[in-house]
């Protein structure tokens, strides 16, 4: 949330006057990225500061194999359809810039009848919680969500990826 533009807000909330002092208190940070510059302001909000990885920082797992394919515009919704169709039993994450982005490729994805969902903020929470359910349970193949909620994308069921910055769309 602090690299998210909240930084102002959650130090007043950690600097308000009801909140006990900081070496009075256990504060603890989590992220799935921490830039240098998140690093440096945490040291603001902690005391005693501990800075704990597990494997390297910046490095993918030796588990996971990372693709980057150069796709001309016009050509991105293709080479997607590839993607998904070359893997039909896995669960695709897919990340795109904006909400409308997110609706655009749904529709685009279920003209092509590839059973997906799509979230984001402009959803009803019970729309939110049926699309996470269904892509959960594996009767959605695809999920469709924002690039910013790309920490949040740690599944064991997921098994590709894809970002994209969509035309059209975003």
């Amino acid at each position: 949330m602090l690299d998210m533009g909240f930084e102002p807000q959650i130090r007043r909330i950690v600097e308000g006057s009801d909140m006990p002092a900081v070496r009075q208190r256990q504060t603890l940070m989590f992220s799935a990225t921490f830039p240098r510059d998140m690093q440096m302001l945490a040291g603001d909000f902690l005391y005693n500061y501990l800075f704990l990885t597990v494997g390297r920082v910046g490095a993918a797992s030796q588990n996971i194999t990372q693709r980057i394919l150069l796709v001309d515009d016009r050509d991105k919704l293709a080479e997607l359809l590839k993607i998904v169709t070359d893997n039909p039993q896995s669960r695709t994450l897919i990340f795109v810039q904006t909400k409308r982005g997110a609706d655009v490729l749904e529709n685009q994805l279920r003209q092509k009848n590839l059973p997906t969902t799509s979230i984001h903020g402009d959803l009803k929470q019970w729309e939110r919680e049926e699309a996470l359910r269904s892509f959960k349970a594996g009767t959605r193949q695809s999920s469709i969500t924002l690039q910013q909620h790309r920490s949040s994308a740690h599944q064991r069921q997921l098994s590709l990826l894809v970002g994209s910055s969509y035309p059209g769309g975003d």
